[in-house]
């Protein structure tokens, strides 16, 4: 990496990002800025003053109400020691460093290939995504999805970091799961596939979490797993055009009780069919992008409440997250498809992303083709590649 392609990495992300951080910092609406963040720093007040972190709302209009574990609110105490303006933009610095380590993990493909040129890459790809209403939103509610993202994310890198080389897989989506449930599809796919180190370490490190939570917030604790938990109408009503899970779906058509259950409950059985297989088949075949892009949009398919766009860790985590999706995803449903046009696909889809997934050769996640009779045929008659250091075999 050399300081000159650095400092035009730089350069690019900020031309780039410019127009939507303005958007959302210097001219959306007061009383709709940043309105995440402002729950969590209520949260924070909430617990340094003592009172009931659940039944405390955020300012007119909005009115929200904390919705996450105890140990979130705890995590929250350091904005509350700042006014909530610099804490609003300290935080989305904090999101805008986290997507740009986003794109640098997700994209490890193209900026091997890239050389480099990879600072310039990853700044102006992970500028582009601010762009995107998924990523947008993030920056406009100032959530605290990318972080999340990026935990997972880093837990299913393979090879680790040199960095994390001593962290057992599993420990970042404990903490992730502790503070926001939804990454909890990552522990069931770590048990469908027995991989039951990384799923013991996951339970381990959230259970050590939330308990230590209990022991320091024991009320909130209480109020939070005995109640507000089991509480989707906190949130908002379930049935308003805002909550784009299907269950909401099927709220809107008036089904309830009973009915409900009977229409909701196949749909928890497909999804998860579908989309546990995919991160299954991905797994085996080593493609960790995949997998984490697989596994990320359970959360929307199979929750209960998602309100605004589609995510796929809860709202803020989108099905297909550009950032993952986009070296794990169009390649990989291309090469199932046969014949010149797909190839066409294949080819058209690495010119666009530079060649950010697997080469055709390392095969996909999503499906790999089998040679046929005839090829196979071919290749029993071929004779055998010389192995190093011995002689060439004769038929």
């Amino acid at each position: 990496m050399s300081r000159p392609h650095l400092l035009l990495g730089v350069a690019l992300f900020v031309l780039i990002a410019a127009r939507p951080i303005a958007k959302f910092l210097l001219l959306f609406p007061r009383d709709q800025w940043q309105v995440d963040v402002q729950v969590y720093r209520e949260g924070g007040i909430s617990v340094l003053q003592g009172r009931d972190i659940y039944a405390q709302m955020t300012q007119p209009p909005q009115l929200l109400p904390f919705t996450y574990p105890p140990i979130a609110a705890f995590l929250s105490v350091p904005l509350a020691f700042v006014p909530f303006p610099v804490a609003a933009r300290g935080w989305t610095i904090a999101q805008l460093l986290a997507n740009v380590a986003i794109t640098r993990v997700a994209w490890f493909r193209l900026r091997e290939r890239v050389g480099v040129w990879a600072p310039v890459l990853v700044g102006v790809v992970a500028a582009g995504f601010l762009w995107t209403q998924p990523v947008g939103d993030g920056i406009r509610f100032a959530q605290v999805n990318a972080f999340l993202v990026l935990a997972c994310l880093l837990d299913l890198q393979r090879p680790r970091a040199r960095w994390l080389a001593k962290v057992p897989p599993g420990v970042l989506v404990g903490p992730a799961m502790a503070i926001k449930l939804t990454p909890g599809v990552f522990v069931i796919h770590y048990l469908l596939n027995r991989r039951w180190r990384e799923a013991g370490w996951a339970i381990g490190t959230a259970t050590f979490v939330s308990v230590a939570a209990w022991l320091a917030l024991p009320q909130a604790s209480f109020a939070f797993w005995g109640g507000a938990l089991s509480d989707p109408t906190r949130l908002g009503p379930n049935d308003g055009s805002a909550n784009r899970a299907f269950r909401a779906t099927l709220l809107r058509r008036g089904l309830e009780g009973t009915e409900l259950t009977l229409a909701w409950a196949p749909w928890l059985l497909v999804m998860g069919a579908i989309v546990f297989w995919v991160a299954h088949r991905a797994h085996r075949q080593g493609d960790w992008i995949a997998e984490v892009g697989a596994v990320g949009p359970a959360g929307f398919l199979i929750s209960p409440v998602s309100p605004g766009a589609p995510p796929a860790l809860d709202h803020g985590h989108r099905p297909g997250d550009p950032r993952l999706v986009g070296p794990a995803g169009p390649a990989g449903l291309a090469s199932r498809r046969r014949g010149r046009r797909g190839r066409r696909v294949v080819r058209l889809h690495d010119a666009l992303l530079g060649g950010a997934v697997a080469p055709r050769r390392e095969g996909s996640a999503l499906g790999r083709r089998r040679p046929g009779r005839g090829q196979c045929r071919r290749q029993r008659g071929r004779p055998r590649a010389a192995r190093p250091g011995r002689a060439p075999h004769r038929p």
